[in-house]
Parts: structure tokens; sequence; C-alpha cells
């Protein structure tokens, strides 16, 4: 019964507790985010382009408030390598919470004191284990500090010791974002670079300790008199099978031990704010020491009926236990180390795991108690000849009902070793913490539509949405759009697209041109066009199509007021110049008819003369906003009356 108690014992693996807190409910729709949130979340930064200012918020929970203070930061690299960096810190004494921008030159921290001008703090908390400040950037600044270019985006946290230049190394192991982060985006991001050589290291520990020592222990604990005259390759058929398997975990456990120290290049302790993931790295030394004692034991083992051949089978015994279980419980611990960015569900699998090999080992001690008993039983009752061969028999159907059970156990467990597999392959930062999807924001939606030039312009598109089960889930997620709505809109699309799959430039105007008989509807219709058209390729499909059309027709003005920007900027440069103005007013009136009682160009210079506030012969987004929230007129191209 030892080894159905290190099963349970695997399961129970005690830590310092995080206190949890909810995704950002902006995530992907007017923030971009980079966190571990998977349901619940222990760190979270958000962002987002506020006209010449980047607006940047941090969060993360804190086990406990260390005696001097804490620090969480979040630093923006041109590469995936700490140095040449510029860090924004989140500072608590558990008083009073401050920001303070600081550098990492190399392998070091520098802090900056005092707070550059250009930064404005907005909220500072620290509550409840939860550590939170948000400030503005101003993208022009005296440090030099580009915020249109794309960069890496790190996480840490640690000690801090209350004065300038006393923040601790980092307890964790930083977070690093999989890919660039662009700050003018609204993705939803997580994660670090997948780590192939770490990844491998975990396919051969979860080979060596869940595929082949699951199956040889059970054989050879249990299966013994199955095939007690039978021979496989000069051997009995159980000792054969066991032998191999058992040599295959050790040949696996050497090979995730050599890889992962190829990795590190020297043995490394773990950096984490939990103790029991700093073990994982001495468990691992243990493992392998008792992995090489096992067979090194095996080949200087006395022969049966050898008076001290008990002292080999319970030390056997006893560091097969061990070092199962130590193999097992550390594979545990792995799954959960940040650098595997596993999500926690994974450990779920790990446990079901461990809970099966219980069942199936208990139930097979069960069935040879029984079968025992039973055995005796008959063999006291039976004295005739043929009376043993019925014993022997039984005693055969017994034993190939055992033979199905172990067919069954090394199928169920290949496939735990093949789901295994599978998760540590693959590249899970996207699960572990939210779905690495290009989401697109609502509010900014329209502007995003327009743009047709490069450099600092927003590239999103409505295409890459691969993880999304179908068109329809993606337009009620992104866009709320209920079902009604998109049976409509598919009728509409479906009635003016001629092959039911996108609609043309020409098909967009004639269908503008059926509305508005009286007037010229081609320059109006291209406008809406290249504005529904996000991945300008010349074409609408139905996602474009759906969303410019919940956008046009939205209840909420911020909405309204960015579609109808990006219609005024012909040029995407995001401000608005005279002439396109005048350009928009004229398609507008064009498309309406010649009924009008003033010059579109009147109009338009009337309008663009309110619209410039700063009078720079100019309109930037939040001059027409401001403008557009109390003057309605201005968003009338919106629904033109036919």
């Amino acid at each position: 019964m030892g080894r159905f108690v290190y099963y349970l014992l695997t399961v129970c693996i005690l830590s310092k507790s995080l206190v949890a807190f909810k995704k950002n409910t902006d995530c992907g729709s007017s923030v971009g985010c980079y966190s571990d949130c998977s349901g619940d979340c222990t760190f979270e930064v958000t962002w987002r382009e506020m006209g010449t200012k980047i607006e940047i918020s941090m969060k993360a929970s804190l086990a406990s408030l260390s005696s001097g203070g804490d620090w969480i930061s979040v630093a923006l690299s041109s590469d995936d390598k700490m140095g040449s960096d510029t860090a924004f810190d989140c500072i608590t004494d558990g008083s009073q919470v401050f920001v303070q921008r600081s550098t990492n030159p190399g392998k070091y921290n520098t802090q900056i004191s005092p707070l550059d001008p250009w930064i404005t703090v907005k909220t500072n908390s620290y509550s409840a284990g939860i550590l939170m400040c948000s400030f503005d950037a101003e993208k022009s600044n005296a440090a030099g500090i580009d915020f249109d270019t794309d960069s890496y985006m790190f996480f840490g946290k640690g000690k801090w010791n209350g004065n300038l230049n006393s923040k601790f190394k980092h307890e964790i192991t930083p977070k690093i974002s999989a890919e660039k982060v662009d700050l003018q985006k609204y993705d939803v991001i997580g994660g670090s670079p997948m780590n192939i050589m770490l990844k491998l290291h975990g396919i051969m520990m979860i080979s060596a300790w869940i595929l082949c020592a699951s199956i040889g222990v059970v054989v050879a604990r249990y299966y013994k008199p199955v095939w007690l005259e039978e021979k496989l390759l000069g051997e009995k058929v159980w000792f054969t099978l066991h032998r191999g398997v058992m040599v295959l975990a050790v040949l696996f456990c050497i090979a995730g031990f050599t890889i992962i120290f190829v990795d590190r290049g020297t043995f490394q302790e773990i950096e984490s704010d939990s103790d029991f993931k700093k073990a994982h790295p001495f468990i691992g030394i243990i493992v392998m020491c008792l992995a090489v004692i096992q067979p090194v034991m095996a080949v200087f083992r006395p022969h049966p009926g050898d008076n001290n051949r008990f002292i080999f089978n319970w030390a056997h015994w006893g560091v097969g236990i061990v070092s199962h279980f130590l193999g097992v419980l550390n594979i545990l611990i792995g799954v959960l180390l940040d650098a595997m960015q596993m999500p926690i569900w994974v450990v779920y699998v790990v446990v079901a795991y461990a809970v099966y090999q219980f069942v199936i080992e208990f139930f097979l001690e069960i069935y040879d108690c029984m079968s025992r008993k039973k055995s005796a039983s008959e063999a006291y009752e039976m004295r005739e000849n043929d009376s043993l061969a019925k014993q022997d028999t039984k005693q055969d159907s017994q034993y190939n009902v055992k033979k199905i059970i172990l067919g069954i156990h090394i199928t169920i467990i290949c496939l735990f070793t093949i789901a295994l597999v599978i998760l540590v392959s693959m590249d899970l930062s996207i699960h572990n913490q939210v779905p690495k999807l290009k989401i697109l924001s609502v509010e900014l939606y329209a502007q995003e539509m327009g743009n047709k030039t490069s450099g600092q312009r927003l590239k999103r598109t409505l295409k890459k949405k691969a993880s999304l089960s179908s068109e329809n889930e993606y337009l009620k997620m992104q866009f709320k759009i209920t079902d009604e709505q998109l049976k409509e809109y598919r009728s509409l699309f479906k009635d003016h697209s001629d092959n039911n799959k996108v609609i043309t430039r020409n098909e967009f105007r004639n269908v503008y041109q059926l509305i508005y008989k009286s007037g010229d509807a081609t320059e109006f219709a291209d406008r809406v066009f290249d504005v529904f058209d996000s991945d300008k390729s010349g074409t609408v499909d139905f996602i474009e199509f759906a969303a410019g059309l919940t956008m046009m027709d939205s209840e909420k003005l911020e909405q309204k007021i960015s579609i109808a920007f990006s219609m005024y900027d012909e040029d995407g440069s995001n401000t608005l110049s005279k002439q396109e103005v005048i350009n928009m007013i004229q398609a507008y009136y064009r498309l309406l008819g010649p009924d009008v009682s003033r010059s579109p160009v009147e109009i338009a210079n009337d309008l663009f003369k309110k619209m410039d506030l700063d009078k720079d012969d100019s309109v930037t987004y939040e001059e027409f906003a401001s403008v557009a929230k109390r003057d309605p007129t201005v968003l009338e191209i919106l629904n033109p009356k036919a």
C-alpha cells in the first residue's frame, strides 16, 4: 500500500497562495493587454494610445508584503533579452504606492529620480494583496523613448528595501511577451517565447516517469505469476517487459537531464515566489541519481535464494517507489513553472494520471487478494486430479483477465502520455493566459479600417480570427451582434454579393446607387467601401461587412465618431485637412442629389472652421470628437437621408 500513499501525496502540493483577480473586461476592445489570465490573473499590463500620450497600467498579486516593500515593473525592449531596456516600476512599502522609471543598462537595474515630468501618475493602490499603478507617458519625451516602435514587453516583480536603487533582483523569472507589442493596437497577448529545449526536457521526463515507469512497476508487482513459465528473449516474460520499459525510463531521464544542462549551461536555481517551485532542480538531481542507482543495483543483485537477496528486494522496491514518486511530483511542479508557460488546467491532467495510477494498482491489489483467497479455498476442497485440472483452468481464466487489464492499462497510460506531450509541445503561452489573437478595438474599429499607410498606422485586420469557431461567434463576441442582426446581415450580404463570399467595389457602388437614385453615389460609396475593407484586399467579406454596419448603426457615440473620422480622413494621416473635409462633404451632397440650398464647399469651410479648435489648419481626432459630441450634424454622413 506504500505506493498508494505516494499517489495521494502527489496531488497535495502546498504553496504560497497568490490572490487572483479577474481579467480586465476592456481587453481587446479599448485597451491592449499582456497577462497570465486564464480565468483568474496574477499579473496584467494594459495600454492604450490617447493622442500624444500612452496610458499604461500594471497590476499584480503579491503573496505577502515584504518587510521593506515590493515592486512590480513593466519594461520595453528591442529584443527578448535583458539589457538596454526602459522600465516603469510600481513600488509600495505597504503605506504608500508610487511610480518610478528605471533602466536596464545590462543585467542590472538603475532607477531614475525624480520622476520624469513627461510621466503623469493617475492611480496607485495596494489593497488585499493587489498592487496597481497607472500613468500617462508623453510619446514625445526628453528620454527619447519611442512608444511608436514595437517592443518586447517584460513583466517582473521583487522586493524593495525602501531606498533609491534598492530594488532587489526579481524573485521570479520575468515574463516576456511572445512577440513584439504594438502600443497603438489593442492586442491581447501572453506568455514568453517558447523554449524548445525546456519543452524537450519536459517531454523526456513525461516519457520516463508517466509512460515507462507506470507500466514497469505494474508488470513487476502484479504480473509475475501470469507468465511464470513462459520466456521472452531468454528471460521470463514479466522480467523482460519490466527490464525493457525501466531501461527506457532511465534513458529518457538521462536525456532530459542532459538537455536541461545543455540549455542552462550550469546548475540554476528556480526564481519563483513559491517555495515548492524552487525545489524543482534539487528534486530533479535526486531523481536522476536514483534512476541511475536502480540499474546498478540490478546488475549486482544476489541470486534468488541467496541469504542477502531480501536486502536487494527491499532496496530495489524502495528506490523504485521513491524515484517514481519524486519523478511524477517534479513533473507536476514543472508544469507550474513560469518558464513552461502552461495553463493551470494542465496540472489537472497530471493529477488525473496520478489518481488513475492509484486506482489501477488498488484494483489489481484487491483482485489478486480475492483470487488468492478463492484459490486457497478451492484447493482445500479439491483432492481429485480432474478437480485440480479445473482449478488450473480457472487460474488461466483469471490470468487472461489480468492480461486484458494490462492491455487497457498500457493504452490509458499511452493516452495520458500523448496528451501531456502534445500539451507541453504546444506554445501554450497563448492559452495560459489569453488567446494570442489580434482582437480589434470596437471603439477605434472604423478609424483602423480607414488606414492605408504604414509606419505609425494601425495595421490590425479582422481576418486574424483563426482560433475562433466561426464568423458568427467572432462577431457576437467582438461586436455584441445578436442572432437576429446576423440573420439580417447575412441576407443583405447574400443579396448584394455575386458569389456569396465577397462584395466588390462595383457591387458596393451599385447598392448605394439603388438607394440614392437621384444622386451620384460613386465617391461616397468608395469612401464607405475603403473603411469597410479593413485588409485592403479590394473586396469586403462578411466579417468586414457585418462589423462595418454594426459600427455605423451603433448606439455608442464614440464608435460613430471613430468611423465618421475615418471617412473624412482620406489619406489615413490621423488628421483632417480642409480639402479632405471639402471632398467628403461634396461626396455626401453628390450622393443626396442636386437639391442643396448651400454650396457644399461653403458648408465644408464652415464645418472645418468649427472643428479646427487650435487654428492650425488641421483637425485632430480629439478636436473632431469634441465638436461631434456637441454638434450631431458632423455625423450625418453616417446616415444620409435617401
